[in-house]
């Protein structure tokens, strides 16, 4: 963990990067650091405790020193989990629909990240228990 003995080991003016996991990180002692210069910049897209849903996520109800960490200036607060917003989701959701829909049409599953790359042969007209999706 980088807590006070570790910060104060850095150098003055010292930038800290986070992206590994949110207990690595002393939050109070990181804001202290700031406060004092020691640490003039940070970047976190990890927390101890993570959000679990769109809204606002840094307030004292999910971590007791979250208004202290967004006062400070020098300071980037991102979500570790990109594709949890509601955003992300709905495109998710869309590319899954479409990658489905041009399998069954297509045979086709370029771009998938777990099943083998395949292109199956086209249906004819002469296959009646066959169907296509549109």
């Amino acid at each position: 963990m980088i807590g006070p003995e570790q910060f104060e080991q850095m150098r003055q003016g010292s930038y800290l990067i986070n992206a590994s996991r949110g207990s690595v990180i002393d939050i109070p002692a990181l804001i202290n650091a700031m406060r004092s210069g020691k640490v003039a910049g940070a970047a976190l897209d990890v927390y101890p405790v993570e959000p679990s849903g769109n809204g606002d996520y840094f307030t004292t109800d999910l971590n007791s020193w979250a208004d202290d960490l967004r006062s400070l200036k020098n300071i980037i607060l991102t979500p570790h989990i990109g594709g949890s917003t509601e955003e992300a989701q709905s495109a998710i959701g869309i590319e899954v629909g479409e990658a489905l829909v041009r399998y069954v049409n297509e045979g086709s599953t370029l771009g998938a990240v777990n099943l083998p790359e395949v292109n199956l042969r086209s249906l004819t007209l002469d296959e009646p228990n066959h169907v296509r999706v549109r």
